[in-house]
C-alpha cells in the first residue's frame, strides 16, 4: 500500500504562521482577561499538538499506518476532529458545572432577599 504523506514546505511554513499567530491571539486574550489561563491551556496545547503532527512527517505517517489512512490529509482531518471533539466535551463539562454553580447561587440569593424581606418588614 501507498501512503501519501507530502506536505510541502510552503505549506509548512504558512501553518507554522498561523499557528504562532493563533498562540499569540490566545496569550494576547489572556493578558486582557477574556480567556482563563487552564482554556488557554487547552487551545495552546492542541495548536502544538496539531502543529508537531504537521511538522513531523513521521507521525502523521504513524498514525496514518496505524489507522489505515493512505493519505496524509484525512490522518491531520481526524487528528483536528477528535481535538476538537474533546475540547467540546471539556467545554460542555465546564458549561454544566458552570450552569449548577449559577442555579445554586440564584437559589441562596433567593433565600437572603427573602429573609431580609422579612426582617425589615419585622422592624417596620
Amino acid at each position: 500500500m501507498n501512503y501519501s504523506l507530502n506536505i510541502s514546505l510552503q505549506s509548512k511554513l504558512i501553518i507554522s504562521v498561523i499557528a504562532i499567530a493563533f498562540i499569540v491571539l490566545i496569550l494576547s486574550m489572556v493578558y486582557r482577561r477574556k480567556l482563563s489561563e487552564s482554556m488557554a491551556l487547552l487551545w495552546i496545547t492542541a495548536t502544538l499538538v496539531g502543529l508537531l503532527a504537521i511538522l513531523s512527517s513521521k507521525i502523521l505517517f504513524l498514525i496514518s499506518y496505524l489507522l489505515g489512512i493512505h493519505f496524509g490529509a484525512i490522518a491531520l482531518s481526524l487528528l483536528i476532529f477528535v481535538f476538537l471533539i474533546l475540547i467540546l466535551i471539556y467545554l460542555s463539562t465546564k458549561l454544566s458545572i458552570l450552569s449548577e454553580q449559577n442555579r445554586k447561587m440564584a437559589q441562596k440569593t433567593a433565600l437572603l432577599e427573602f429573609k431580609l424581606r422579612k426582617l425589615t418588614s419585622k422592624e417596620q
